[in-house]
């Protein structure tokens, strides 16, 4: 399994770095905090990561931008996964190529649930269709604080994203960004 490639996005070093950013800076009592936060990079992460972490608990602070973060990862990771080899890979076939990390965990969190059967019957659009019901599922998690608080396949597979995110993040990038504001 190899790791995922984030291209630069938008002059940032990649898009959870970027979107971090952008989604704090756009609650001003969450920037202010950010900003005072901003000293380093290991309270910055700490604190980002608190953030996610009191959202997914069901906590108030922050949350509007830690729900935006977590909403943008996930429709993100929607897009970088391989389909064809998920696809190929549930339908019995001798997939060759190797997939990054977040196909794996999809493939994982598919195979999960039973019902996966049904979404590889049609000939046009199956990868739309395991795309579609894989985006649903991980919007119901954002949606439903309900369905954050249990340990499932679900939430082991949104929590593998977040790990993988936050794990490309550009730390000194970020606390950079927060002090030139």
């Amino acid at each position: 399994m190899i790791p995922v490639q984030f291209d630069e996005y938008n002059r940032w070093t990649n898009y959870p770095t970027w979107d971090i950013f952008t989604q704090i800076t756009s609650y001003p009592e969450t920037a202010q905090r950010f900003e005072a936060l901003a000293q380093g990079n290991e309270e910055m992460q700490r604190a980002v990561q608190a953030t996610i972490d009191g959202w997914t608990a069901g906590g108030r602070g922050d949350q509007d931008a830690a729900r935006g973060i977590v909403a943008d990862w996930f429709m993100d990771a929607v897009r970088l996964v391989d389909w064809a080899y998920v696809h190929g890979e549930l339908a019995g076939s001798n997939v060759k190529t190797e997939p990054h990390e977040l196909t794996v965990a999809t493939l994982q969190f598919v195979r999960a649930y039973p019902s996966h059967e049904d979404l590889l019957k049609g000939d046009t659009s199956i990868y739309s269709a395991l795309m579609n019901w894989v985006e649903s599922q991980l919007l119901t998690w954002v949606s439903s604080a309900q369905a954050r608080k249990y340990q499932t396949p679900l939430t082991s597979f949104a929590k593998k994203i977040l790990e993988v995110y936050l794990a490309v993040v550009d730390w000194e990038k970020l606390v950079a960004a927060f002090t030139e504001e």
